[in-house]
């Protein structure tokens, strides 16, 4: 989600959505599993299929 998306989010829900962390830390650590799991479980296979959604987010968590 780009910042103006969250910005937007953050304003009609109240929440407190934050940017991914590709630098590192517990948030991106954590992602990073969670991800791999939801990929394994659906099957997805990054290197043929490129522009899923779920790939484009692990390149951006830099995963």
């Amino acid at each position: 989600m780009t910042a103006a998306g969250r910005a937007a989010y953050n304003k009609e829900t109240g929440g407190d959505l934050k940017a991914p962390q590709p630098e590192g830390g517990s948030r991106r650590t954590s992602y990073c599993a969670r991800s791999k799991g939801q990929m394994e479980m659906h099957n997805i296979n990054c290197s043929k299929t490129p522009e899923k959604r779920i790939c484009a987010a692990r390149r951006r968590w830099k995963c």
